[in-house]
Parts: structure tokens; C-alpha cells; sequence
């Protein structure tokens, strides 16, 4: 049985309100540990013995004191020396109850002793008592368990505090290693994490992260990496986050101390750009930063490589990570349209500097001052496949701000036999007129194709001359892009019949009188079946009908017969039926009385087409009855 477990001596970083970090590193007093963890084992030495080395600095005549941590289970001596070199601290688990945890402060301060005369020396007796100054203070944790008897793992790191420090300037990463061991019975696995104090992170890693202690102790690379760090001390602690059972948690302060060489870190470190209307309107002004992330001081200047492009202010100085705040103004209002470039050049007058001059790309985008409204926005058309109608299409092309634009229209893809322009450019204000023709697409299809709308001010494109190329002459135009898309749909099957109606007159006994009626079928449905038949009003038994049925487009003769009909009006309605749709064509024939004259054109309404000035069509007037023809008078109403 383990008798005796060694102390397991854990640290961390402790700063008192109004004391500096850096006080407590560099000067003062200094500890060899910053946190104690002790422990004891049921059945092991009552007592145990831990030395702390205390370092006390300038000036000469200083001494340090412990303050606390008076309790009857700890003892520390000595509590007051002049020039110590260490203490020792007695913990006495003789009161403590197994897994008992118990925990105390000692404050050790260090003491500026007046001196009443400069005949004196520190060691004299006169030179002590009151008017002692503190000068400055450090709190020691101190933790201390006493754990159950029996075999267990307990870890313990070498060493308990990791310092690493880089004056090279370099920005190389800086390593070291722990090593984590065994102090007890079995074996415990861990992950180790890292915990940082202060704005900076990132900068410290373990390789490897997780492991499992035995009896062999593992070692572990640790890695600093200064890169984007500012001159300084960097404080952070490593925790080994064990399964060891009854030992807390370890942590392992870690600092990383940077000095050397002045070096710059300017902020944003990405490339400037922005966007400025030709004519119009300037891009937004930026700004950027630059620091000292070496030591001492940097000194530098900034220059841009354009006369559009101006810097304030146009000098700086940094130390200690200050950073410097530089605005970037343009005046870009005059500048060819396209991707204009320039630079920033930062450059150190402090020499040394190992990353001068630092670089910053600068891009500005110089759009067209103009701008376009074009109305509507897209077009969508459904046609009837194989329609022969045109149908046009008006887009109205305007400058919201009065802008002097020249444009030019043009369908894409090339090649739409289906899309044409009648209208390709003018000045703004304009109109674009596009014909749709359906012909060309003859069956049932969804198709789209788009009218493209440029429009420039020719003078954006003159400003270009040889330098501007192809790529800035396209950033020049203002480009609106309107979508056409075109549904051609099948026509539903429709009866056509001709003519509406059907008028004949005859002489009592006359014979017989027939007139045509012309069947045809629309919508593209040639074969589509129909019926026919009469429906007598009065005068059934005076017509028939050639044919009562047929399959697509055909002819049925309307015949009146006038044997034994005394004079009058007799009609009936010719009925035309192909499923669901009927057609009813009335029919009339006039018996005419002796002597009787009866007037006809033989049209109902007369149609003249043509863009000559003027138009005439000649009418016949012809008398059915057998009576005289009367005088003719012609009125237009």
C-alpha cells in the first residue's frame, strides 16, 4: 500500500484590482507557483511539506510578509524575511475527514522599509516598524484534500507552468512540451483544452489533444503562434480534463511573451472597393487601421497611387498595438465607366520593419450615371398554333432621370423565327415594337425567347477610347433584359357555316329554287362529324335538304319547291349539329303575287379594304318579282 502520494501543485494566473499583470510578472514579488492543490492519503504521513521559491526585486532595501491563511491545518514559515529565497507551507490533515476539500488565501507582499537615516542598513533593528509601504501584492491559493485509501491514478504535469517567448519578429510559431505522468496506482485518460485571458485567442494548441497515462509518462507539443498577435504578454491556462477519480481538474498557466522588431498589422487586411455613378455619385468612403504588433515604436506613411483617390491623414505612429485609424475618400465622378484600380502603399520610416511596405489593392466599379425604365417587364402570350394573325408587342423605354441615352433593342437567342422587331433604337424617350407571329410555331409548344434593351450614353463610350476594350465598352451600356414567353395551344373544333341565312323568292308555281350552304370545320379538326335537318316554322313540306349528314367539311343544297303555293312568306330553319354544337341557318322563301316586284343586291353589308384615297364597289339591284321595276333612289345613312 502507497503510503505517500507526492503534491500534485497546480497554477494559475491571479490579478488583483489596480495591480498590473505585468507588475506581477516582471517585478516585485515573485512565486513559483500561483495556485497550490495538495493532497493526502488515509493511512498516509499526517503532514506534508511543500516550498515555495519567493523572489523579492529592487529596491535594495525590501522585504516581503505573509498576510492569512491562519488556520490550525496550515503552517507557512517564515511569515516576514528580508531577501527570502522561499517559504515552506505544512498542511496537517490530522482534522481532516477522507474526501474532505479544504481550501485558503495567503497574501505575500512586498514592503519599501523607510530608511530614518542614511546611517542605517536594511537589517538594522531602527530600520523597521511603521511606514512600511506596500509595494506590491500576490495571492497564493491553496487547496488541500485528503483522499481515501487505496490504489488511484493521479496526474501531474511537468512542468506546472509553460512561459514562451518570441523577440525575432518573425511570426514563426514557438514551441515547447509537457509532459503529463502518473503519480499514483492504474492509469487515467484526458483531453487537454485551452482557455485564453484577455481579447487574443486562437494562438495556443496541443498536439496531440487526448491521450492515457499509465505508468509512462506522455509528452505533448505545445505551439504559439504569434501571428496577428500585438507585442505583449498573452495569457491563457491548459486544462487536462482527466476521469481521475477524487482529483479536480488541471490547469496549466501558459504565457507568451512577444517583443522584437516593429511590425504592422493593418485592419481590414482584404482588398478596398466600391461602386461611383459616372457623372453621379462617389463611392462611400472606407477606412482601415494600422498597428504596432512588434515593440517599440513604428513610424510610417501612406500614399495612394491616383490623383482620385486621397488618404487622411497620410502619416502615423504606433506602439503598443495603439492602432492608428486612416479614412480613404474618392472622386471618382469623372472616371471612365468600368473597373477602375489603384493602391495604398504603407511604408515604415522606422527601420527594422521585416513586413514593409504593406500593399492594400484597391478596386472601384464606375457605372453608367444614367438609368432606364423599361415597361412592361416580360410578356406572357398564348396563340392559337398555326395562327396567321400577328400580334404586336409595345415596350416603352424611358430615362427616370432625364438622362441623355441612346438605345438599341435585339431579340435573344438570334435566330427566333417567331419574335421580330420592328423598332431597333432611337433616343430615349422610345417606344420598342415587337410582332409575334404564331405561324411559325405550328403545333401545340411552349417557347421563349427574350428582347434585350441596351441603352448608352455615347459619350461613356467615347471617354473609353483605346484603353477602355471590349469589357469596359459592355460596362458602359445599361442592359434590360424582358422575357417573351409563348404558349400555342390547340383551337377547340368549331362548325363554320356560310351563309347565315337564306332568302329565295319564286312566282306561284314556278318550279323549284335551291341555295347552297357550306360547311367547314375550324380549329384544325377537318374531320370532325356533323347532322342536318330542317325545322319548319311554316312551310315544312316546301324544303329538303341534298344531304343530312357528312364527315368534315362539306356542301348541303337548301332546295324550295313553289308547285301549289299561293303567294306569301314560308321559312323554316336549317339546323347543323356536330356534337354539342348546332348552327341554325334560317330559310325563307317569298311567293311572289301576280305583278308583284320584288327588289334584291343579294348582299346585306358591303366591306372596302385598301389605303388608296379613295374606294368604290359597284352593287347589282335585281327584281325577282314579275311586276315592272320602280324608279331607284341610293341613300348612305
Amino acid at each position: 500500500m502507497t503510503l505517500f502520494r507526492l503534491p500534485l501543485i497546480l497554477a494559475i494566473s491571479v490579478c488583483l484590482p489596480g495591480i498590473p499583470m505585468a507588475a506581477q510578472i516582471d517585478e516585485g514579488i515573485r512565486l513559483t507557483a500561483e495556485r497550490l492543490g495538495l493532497f493526502g492519503e488515509v493511512g498516509g504521513p499526517t503532514t506534508q511539506t511543500i516550498s515555495v521559491g519567493v523572489t523579492v526585486s529592487d529596491p535594495a532595501c525590501a522585504e516581503f510578509r505573509v498576510l492569512g491563511a491562519n488556520a490550525s491545518w496550515i503552517t507557512i514559515s517564515p511569515r516576514t524575511a528580508f531577501a527570502p529565497s522561499g517559504v515552506d507551507i505544512v498542511i496537517d490533515y490530522s482534522s481532516f475527514q477522507p474526501n474532505e476539500e479544504r481550501y485558503i488565501e495567503a497574501t505575500f507582499e512586498s514592503l519599501d522599509k523607510p530608511l530614518p537615516n542614511a546611517g542605517l542598513t536594511c537589517l538594522d533593528p531602527a530600520a523597521s516598524g511603521t511606514g512600511d509601504v506596500v509595494i506590491f501584492r500576490q495571492i497564493l491559493p491553496i487547496t488541500a484534500k485528503l483522499l481515501p485509501g487505496g490504489p488511484r491514478p493521479i496526474p501531474f504535469p511537468n512542468p506546472q507552468l509553460l512561459s514562451l517567448s518570441d523577440s525575432t519578429g518573425t511570426q514563426q510559431p514557438v514551441s515547447t512540451f509537457l509532459e503529463l505522468s502518473n503519480m499514483g496506482d492504474g492509469s487515467y485518460s484526458y483531453v487537454l483544452e485551452a482557455a485564453y485571458s484577455g481579447s487574443a485567442s486562437g494562438w495556443l494548441s496541443v498536439t496531440p489533444s487526448s491521450g492515457s497515462v499509465g505508468s509512462t509518462p506522455v509528452q505533448h507539443q505545445v505551439l504559439a503562434n504569434p501571428v496577428g498577435l500585438p507585442s505583449g504578454t498573452h495569457s491563457a491556462v491548459l486544462r487536462v480534463l482527466h476521469d481521475a477519480s477524487g482529483v479536480p481538474i488541471l490547469t496549466i498557466p501558459v504565457s507568451f511573451t512577444l517583443s522584437g522588431p516593429a511590425r504592422f498589422l493593418v485592419t481590414p487586411s482584404t482588398a478596398i472597393s466600391g461602386i461611383a455613378k459616372r457623372g453621379k455619385q462617389n463611392p462611400a468612403s472606407v477606412s482601415f487601421t494600422v498597428a504596432n504588433i512588434g515593440g517599440g515604436n513604428l513610424s510610417y506613411q501612406v500614399a495612394s497611387s491616383v490623383p482620385w483617390m486621397t488618404i487622411t491623414p497620410t502619416t502615423g505612429q504606433s506602439s503598443a498595438s495603439v492602432p492608428v485609424t486612416h479614412t480613404v475618400a474618392f472622386n471618382a465622378l469623372n472616371l471612365p465607366v468600368g473597373t477602375q484600380t489603384a493602391t495604398i502603399t504603407i511604408s515604415s520610416n522606422t527601420p527594422g520593419v521585416p513586413n514593409t511596405p504593406v500593399i492594400i489593392p484597391v478596386s472601384i466599379k464606375v457605372e453608367p450615371g444614367g438609368s432606364v425604365s423599361v415597361s412592361p417587364s416580360e410578356f406572357e402570350l398564348s396563340r392559337a398554333a398555326g395562327s396567321t394573325e400577328p400580334q404586336q408587342l409595345r415596350l416603352r423605354v424611358e430615362s427616370p432621370d432625364l438622362e441623355t441615352l441612346t438605345w438599341r433593342a435585339s431579340v435573344e437567342p438570334s435566330g427566333v423565327q417567331w419574335l421580330r422587331l420592328l423598332d431597333r433604337g432611337g433616343q430615349l424617350p422610345g417606344t420598342v415594337v415587337a410582332e409575334v407571329d404564331a405561324a411559325a410555331v405550328p403545333r401545340p409548344a411552349q417557347v421563349s425567347a427574350a428582347i434585350v434593351v441596351e441603352a448608352y450614353n455615347p459619350a461613356d463610350i467615347a471617354t473609353l477610347g483605346e484603353e477602355g476594350g471590349a469589357e469596359q465598352s459592355a460596362d458602359a451600356i445599361i442592359r434590360t433584359v424582358i422575357p417573351v414567353r409563348l404558349q400555342t395551344v390547340t383551337q377547340a373544333a368549331s362548325l363554320e357555316v356560310q351563309p347565315s341565312r337564306i332568302e329565295m323568292v319564286a312566282a306561284p308555281s314556278s318550279g323549284s329554287r335551291s341555295q347552297p350552304i357550306s360547311i367547314g370545320m375550324g380549329g384544325g379538326s377537318p374531320g370532325l362529324a356533323w347532322q342536318a335537318s330542317i325545322e319548319p316554322r311554316r312551310g315544312a313540306d316546301v324544303f329538303s335538304l341534298s344531304a343530312s349528314s357528312g364527315n368534315g367539311p362539306g356542301v348541303v343544297t337548301v332546295t324550295a319547291q313553289t308547285t301549289g303555293l299561293a303567294a306569301g312568306v314560308y321559312d323554316s330553319d336549317v339546323v347543323i349539329q356536330s356534337g354539342a354544337q348546332q348552327v341554325r341557318v334560317p330559310a325563307a322563301l317569298l311567293v311572289t303575287a301576280p305583278g308583284q316586284s320584288v327588289l334584291t343586291t343579294g348582299e346585306t353589308a358591303i366591306t372596302l379594304r385598301g389605303s388608296a384615297a379613295a374606294l368604290s364597289r359597284g352593287v347589282q339591284v335585281a327584281n325577282l318579282g314579275d311586276g315592272p321595276t320602280p324608279n331607284l333612289q341610293v341613300r348612305s345613312a
